[in-house]
């Protein structure tokens, strides 16, 4: 009960600054990773107007909903992005080290190094929030970037849940390379761009009447004359390097802005007078990312791969049937995990033996290493009858998923009660 008292104290205002923290962390990450891939290069500049810029971020984009700016720290190619959290008080202690640390306080430090968060309280907000999203960000669903003039940074979520939604959203990008492509992202940011590059010329017709002052002009240098904001931010190339196309009319009332990529004409993108006349079709892209992945995913149950361990295991799928646990064994929570309360779900991928033993476990993700250890180490002791192929029985790759729940934790299990 005094648990369930601790966990209700938060206010939600700073639950959803919470989310909003880790969220614009994971944006800052994603917009520095970008443009070492785009560009080459780091070179973002000192001041923070010069950084947002770069990163085609705004300034409030660069600060944490507690009013402190972001730490960035850019070492060669190593990037590391800190939020001081609510005490505004960046910590002393060294957090060099690659293993992940959950925390239990919205004080603490957020660290992002390394392609992956360090430090983080995602499993202690969720908690507080504690119903699980019926629906969630598609990791294969190519993100949409907002333009600079639509985003409302300091209008924080309306409520923790919808907080929690938006700090998914921060992340998505960081995820979906990893299943699509580069160019889709080069894609959503070129629309972006071109959307705003839109709205400054519908800001000159709606000022000056027509388009002729533009014609055979320096177009960019002529709308960066003019006092609106996010001028600086107005690009005339696309994500490729490649000048957007201008056209206006003749007599000076309508234009067509274009983004063309002859060798990959998908990715087209064409406004008219305001709107998009063509742009990149996100469902036709995310449907055939799905069937190529289910592709990928047939021909791996084909043929075995390679093991951990080094032996030769196929992947369950096509005429390679799972192999049925017989002998479970929950994990023992790890005491000081279960006194900060720290919980949330533990893959273990098993290499499963002919015989059904548990030839090689190792953890693939978790809430803390402590917990990962523990899953582990309750995964070898499981038995199973084993996987079969044309009915001959095969190793196989397996995932096991363990769920750590603060709330409930598991019986502690003696060495022969296994849970059946």
């Amino acid at each position: 009960m005094l648990t369930l008292l601790l966990v209700a104290a938060l206010d939600s205002a700073e639950l959803i600054r919470g989310f909003v923290n880790l969220g614009r962390v994971n944006q800052l990450a994603f917009a520095l990773q970008y443009r070492q891939v785009q560009y080459g290069n780091l070179d973002i500049g000192t001041s923070r107007h010069e950084r947002a810029v770069a990163l085609q971020l705004l300034d409030e984009e660069l600060v944490d909903p507690w009013g402190t700016p972001y730490r960035i720290e850019i070492d060669g190619k190593e990037i590391r992005v800190t939020g001081a959290g609510a005490d505004h008080q960046f910590e002393t202690r060294d957090n060099s080290n690659r293993n992940r640390v959950k925390t239990s306080s919205i004080d603490a430090d957020v660290v992002w190094s390394g392609g992956q968060l360090l430090q983080g309280n995602y499993t202690w907000l969720f908690q507080q929030v504690g119903v699980p999203l019926s629906e969630h960000p598609n990791i294969y669903a190519p993100p949409v970037f907002v333009p600079l003039h639509r985003r409302q940074p300091n209008q924080l979520p309306a409520s923790p849940d919808a907080a929690r939604v938006y700090e998914l959203r921060m992340e998505q990008p960081l995820v979906f390379p990893r299943f699509g492509s580069l160019d889709v992202m080069r894609v959503m940011a070129t629309r972006a761009s071109m959307e705003l590059l839109a709205a400054r010329l519908e800001a000159w017709r709606a000022a000056h009447g027509s388009f002729t002052a533009l014609a055979g002009a320096d177009t960019l240098k002529t709308l960066r004359s003019e006092a609106w904001p996010f001028n600086d931010w107005l690009l005339g190339i696309d994500q490729w390097g490649k000048q957007f196309r201008l056209e206006i009319s003749e007599d000076g009332k309508s234009y067509t802005l274009s983004s063309l990529r002859e060798s990959a004409p998908q990715f087209d993108q064409v406004i008219r007078d305001g709107k998009f006349e063509r742009s990149f079709d996100a469902n036709a892209y995310e449907a055939d990312l799905r069937r190529r992945m289910e592709e990928k995913d047939r021909q791996a149950a084909t043929a075995p791969a390679r093991a951990p361990d080094g032996s030769m295991a196929w992947r369950i799928g096509g005429d390679v049937k799972p192999p049925v646990a017989t002998h479970k064994v929950d994990p023992k929570y790890p005491a000081e995990a279960l006194k900060q309360q720290v919980g949330g779900i533990c893959i273990v991928q098993l290499v499963i033996d002919e015989k059904g033993n548990v030839a090689h476990a190792v953890s693939l993700s978790g809430p803390s290493p402590e917990i990962e250890q523990a899953a582990v180490d309750a995964a070898r002791q499981w038995k199973f009858t084993p996987a079969t192929r044309n009915g001959e029985p095969v190793r196989v790759f397996f995932m096991l998923t363990l769920s750590f729940k603060p709330s409930a934790p598991f019986a502690a299990p003696g060495p022969s009660s296994p849970r059946r």
